[in-house]
């Protein structure tokens, strides 16, 4: 049996594991900053009851015009650390458990419950990465 859980042991430290995590981590930060600027317009419409645009890309454009461009982007620095940690360990431990259960069969409800379990040890892991605090100007 040391030989199987050895095993288990190398492939949750693994290459693969490392590129799959780094690439769940770019990935999130590749799209939450493509989308950065709906978030702030969908911010500021909760927050700022009196403002005139109600459609978001109004806003958008009233923010760039009144703010500057770099308005839109205020407070991304939290947001964009905390989703790529957290996406890089919830990558690495799905990748990790779906290595260590390799000698099971494939399925829909495997890679789910892997996703769950994923999923809650990243959060009870590390909950500092979900708390992340935005200027709203």
């Amino acid at each position: 049996m040391p030989d199987v859980e050895e095993a288990q042991l190398v492939g949750l430290f693994s290459y693969d594991n490392l590129v799959h995590a780094v690439a769940g981590a770019t990935g999130s930060v590749t799209a939450m900053s493509v989308f950065f600027p709906l978030d702030t317009a969908r911010l500021r419409l909760q927050v700022d009851e009196k403002r005139k645009a109600k459609y978001t890309h109004e806003i958008i454009a009233e923010i760039s015009q009144e703010e500057g461009v770099k308005a839109l982007y205020r407070g991304w620095f939290p947001v964009i650390s905390s989703l790529c940690c957290s996406n890089f360990v919830y990558f690495y431990t799905y990748n990790g458990l779906k290595a260590a259960m390799n000698h099971q069969p494939a399925g829909a409800l495997k890679d789910l419950c892997l996703a769950f379990m994923a999923g809650t040890y990243t959060t009870a892991a590390a909950p500092t990465l979900f708390t992340s605090t935005r200027t709203t100007g």
